[in-house]
């Protein structure tokens, strides 16, 4: 049964409930309200007598985007990624034909411009949007997603860092200093110390660093866990002074950018500075310590994608 009323700040709300399935949304008007709640409804009897409601490819997407991307660590990104999905040919088709077969040569046109990691990336979102479909919406009884052959990703990074490198750019960065080049260097050389990733770095607060401990304290991490990052000596003293951070992430991913480039570092990104300090760390701690540390709870991941030290560099340490 449907439920509308009015919030305090003047739009309306409707809720729906009926044979297991809830439902809510919120409207300019009790008019919309009402009926988008009567359409639910109809949706759901529809299901209940085993009838698929005729949706087309774009109403999924529009009402993940609208309803589920919020909710989602990288919901901005996602709901651009879905923008550009409803343009797609096969966006204006009902979602129950949506083939195999439309999937895997839109996979093969992408595959042409695009590195097979971003493939990658776009089929586990539109496998998202298939699978609420299917099991919360009640949208589709089986997805075509099933029957389409990953894009396959790319093989994983092996650059590693130099401290003549570390140095040059920190230097180009202006560090040590009070600009926001210098922030971003600051930022950059806690990544190599710690393993943290850079909004996790930017996410923090003096409160959140305890010097005495030398533990930072992350909330609402990528994963959605709180998690303590225990740190060396050497990364405690970096936040020694430390007043709080003034860069944005926006500003943080173009300084460094630049910096990379006048000093002609080809390949470096930010990130790499994870892979390095982990690769460091593994010489000390055990892989589940490591994961502790890195916040990974996949330990494949972690050993494939992050450490990178090469086996000549293994066997020099062995005697």
């Amino acid at each position: 049964m449907a439920h509308v009323y009015k919030l305090p700040s003047g739009l309306w709300r409707a809720q729906v409930a009926r044979k297991g399935r809830r439902d809510s949304g919120t409207f300019g008007t009790k008019s919309a309200a009402q009926q988008w709640a009567a359409k639910i409804e109809a949706e759901i009897v529809a299901v209940s007598r085993g009838e698929l409601p005729r949706k087309t490819v774009r109403d999924a997407l529009e009402r993940f985007r609208d309803h589920e991307c919020p909710k989602r660590k990288g919901g901005r990104w996602e709901a651009l990624r879905l923008n550009a999905y409803a343009r797609e040919e096969w966006a204006d088709r009902w979602l129950a034909a949506l083939s195999a077969d439309d999937l895997s040569q839109w996979r093969d046109r992408r595959l042409k411009v695009v590195l097979p990691a971003s493939v990658q990336r776009d089929f586990n979102l539109l496998r998202s949007v298939l699978t609420t479909a299917r099991k919360e919406w009640r949208w589709l009884d089986r997805s075509p997603m099933d029957d389409v052959s990953n894009p396959g990703g790319s093989k994983p990074r092996t650059r590693r860092l130099g401290w003549r490198e570390i140095r040059a750019i920190c230097r180009a960065l202006g560090y040590p200093g009070e600009s926001k080049s210098a922030e971003v260097a600051l930022a950059f050389l806690i990544a190599l110390r710690t393993g943290m990733r850079a909004g996790e770095i930017l996410s923090l607060t003096p409160a959140a660093v305890d010097l005495r401990s030398r533990v930072a304290k992350l909330t609402d991490t990528k994963n959605g866990d709180d998690r303590d990052v225990p740190m060396t000596r050497a990364a405690a003293r970096l936040f020694m002074g430390w007043q709080g951070w003034t860069v944005d992430a926006g500003s943080r991913d173009s300084l460094f950018r630049r910096a990379r480039d006048r000093c002609g570092l080809v390949g470096l990104t930010f990130h790499d500075s994870r892979a390095e300090a982990l690769t460091r760390l593994a010489r000390k701690v055990d892989v589940l310590t490591l994961a502790k540390i890195s916040g990974h709870r996949d330990l494949g991941t972690l050993m494939r994608v992050y450490y990178r030290e090469t086996a000549a560099q293994i066997a020099a340490r062995l005697d």
